[in-house]
């Protein structure tokens, strides 16, 4: 069995909803996909609307975020990784040292307010005779160490950033809805939508706290792109 790890560049439109999801079925030379395992989620052996336990951890010496976001970052990015596991079926743990299946950088981007952030995701398929199966190995989020951050109200929101880039790490990329999180542009909104819970449970399924149609976070403002 041979194994091949790559980053999602590609999307594909759902059938129904707005949101969209990273689709390998796209990707030049590889054999038919298992079921819909062209759409990878987090969960090795996971199916389509299966739920994932996912740790995440934070850059250490000159990537670490302490070195130029305000005290109180940790919390607020909890809260976002919290936020999406609140509407589906995904848990989130911090551990140290870099041990995370996600870690989370500062890196000099474009200065201020350009890109604030962008997060990436591997990804690993097996091909097994003429069927291949995939799922999301590892994710990467970098935060521009150059921007003035807040933790609440103001022209950066760390909160409203973080929440968008870990979408696109769970497998999300940008919605064609204006009123969603997941639009590819910054229109004022900062908490979870319905299309954005949509595409969510599409991958992992629903949580049974989930009872409302949108997860309402106030006094965060700003995200990127």
């Amino acid at each position: 069995m041979k194994q091949l790890i790559v980053i999602l560049l590609l999307s594909v439109s759902s059938v129904v909803q707005a949101f969209t999801t990273y689709d390998l079925g796209t990707v030049p030379k590889i054999p038919e996909f298992e079921g819909n395992e062209n759409t990878p989620t987090w969960g090795v052996n996971n199916r389509l609307g299966d739920g994932a336990s996912i740790r995440y951890s934070f850059a250490t010496d000159d990537d670490a975020l302490e070195l130029f976001m305000p005290k109180g970052y940790q919390e607020v990015i909890a809260m976002a990784f919290n936020a999406w596991a609140s509407v589906s079926n995904l848990s989130f743990k911090r551990v140290i040292d870099q041990k995370g299946d996600i870690v989370i950088y500062g890196k000099k981007m474009d200065g201020p307010l350009g890109q604030l952030g962008y997060g990436r995701m591997g990804v690993k398929y097996l091909l097994d005779g003429d069927k291949t199966t995939s799922y999301i190995l590892s994710g990467t989020l970098y935060l521009d160490r150059d921007e003035s951050w807040s933790l609440e109200s103001g022209k950066v929101s760390l909160f409203s950033t973080a929440l968008h880039e870990i979408g696109h790490i769970l497998g999300l990329d940008h919605s064609s809805d204006p009123t969603a999180l997941m639009y590819y542009k910054y229109t004022g909104v900062d908490a979870l939508q319905k299309d954005d819970i949509a595409g969510i449970q599409y991958l992992y399924g629903s949580s049974l706290e989930s009872s409302e149609s949108s997860l309402d976070v106030k006094g965060l403002t700003e995200r990127h792109d």
